[in-house]
């Protein structure tokens, strides 16, 4: 603990924002814009700073027609206390990751990051690098922000796909 002047106090007081919080919450919602739709849903945390993650839930949910569906509210699970990176705070460096995936086999993923991220002081996410042909597989220990991937030369023949993760296998 560091103090800039003697009547400072402790770290622990001392937050992104103006209140101090050591949980944190969350709400997540799906919207649907075509028929009703079953969906199989999985909601994980993952810790970027030390790589714990649990999965929090797993589970069909039914997407009505042209609405908003709520799918999962409740506090973000943490590493214990011992384990985390702030023991204050055990969700600060936690990534909630959420997937759906439709019947058809189609995935919509998202990320919800912690904020401010411009806090964040990231380790070396662990990101390994295979080549097998015609594909290029990434797999990473810890949540990655963004990778950029680049060929060198001109006409190499190189095509790239969507810019985005094509399978969620490696977060099961």
């Amino acid at each position: 603990m560091e103090k800039n002047r003697e009547h400072d106090r402790p770290r622990q007081y001392y937050e992104y924002g103006a209140f101090q919080s050591a949980t944190a919450r969350a709400e997540v919602w799906c919207s649907n814009g075509n028929q009703e739709q079953t969906v199989q849903f999985q909601l994980k945390a993952i810790d970027v700073v030390t790589g714990w993650s649990q999965t929090i839930v797993s589970r069909q949910v039914v997407l009505g027609e042209n609405r908003s569906t709520e799918i999962w509210s409740g506090e973000i699970p943490g590493p214990d206390k011992e384990d985390a990176f702030d023991s204050f705070a055990p969700t600060g460096t936690i990534v909630l990751h959420a997937a759906v995936t439709r019947q058809n086999g189609e995935v919509t993923m998202y990320d919800d990051w912690p904020q401010p991220y411009k806090f964040l002081d990231l380790p070396d996410p662990g990101i390994k690098i295979d080549v097998h042909e015609d594909k290029v597989v990434l797999r990473c220990e810890k949540p990655a922000k963004g990778v950029w991937l680049d060929v060198d030369g001109a006409d190499d023949g190189v095509v790239w796909g969507d810019n985005s993760v094509s399978e969620h296998s490696a977060l099961d």
